[in-house]
């Protein structure tokens, strides 16, 4: 993922934003803007056509949630990215809930998904979405670091290398990660 800020200056931002400076928040979107979008326009392009949600709104939404709560306590820029992962993901399950909920009179019943559809069942029906999102919620709960990359795998559309930078692990860590969090999301899916 490239930026036009430097990392120290997200770092800086991040830091004057976590002890709550006046202003902090605005002077961070401007250095974090183009990979926020980065990371809403791969998302958006992996949901089926019809989609209303634009990647602008995607990005602005998911920041109001990020610095909304006041002191995030984010631990640098890798920390940030996952939480911005987290809030788009967040959201997209949102909305599906509510598509789904109209669109089904709100009996959201699980849907069993097949081994090749772990990894795009972000691509489908909202109720796919929402049986990922309570599996990966499960493998939050038991295995935290599998859980992070899965999210930054499957929502945030990013490769093993970015998420091995990010993280500061090697991508062969990241590899064997992904794998057991797919073995884990599979199992989950399939109750």
């Amino acid at each position: 993922m490239g930026t036009s800020a430097e990392p120290s200056q997200i770092s800086l931002a991040l830091e004057r934003v976590a002890r709550g400076e006046p202003r902090a928040a605005d002077a961070l979107l401007p250095l974090v803007y183009s990979e926020l979008r980065l990371l809403a326009e791969r998302r958006l392009k992996k949901l089926p056509p019809g989609q209303t949600l634009q990647p602008t709104a995607l990005v602005h939404d998911a920041y109001l949630e990020l610095v909304g709560k006041g002191d995030p306590g984010w631990n640098g820029k890798g920390h940030f990215f996952g939480a911005a992962a987290r809030a788009m993901h967040d959201l997209l399950v949102d909305q599906a809930r509510r598509k789904a909920a109209q669109k089904r009179g709100g009996d959201l019943d699980r849907a069993t998904l097949d081994d090749s559809r772990v990894a795009r069942a972000v691509t489908t029906e909202p109720e796919d979405l929402i049986t990922l999102s309570r599996a990966l919620d499960a493998l939050r709960a038991a295995h935290p670091r599998q859980a992070e990359i899965a999210m930054l795998k499957t929502f945030a559309g990013l490769e093993e290398a970015e998420i091995a930078e990010t993280h500061g692990v090697s991508a062969r860590t990241v590899e064997r990660d992904w794998r057991f969090a797919q073995a884990f999301l599979r199992r989950e899916m399939a109750r």
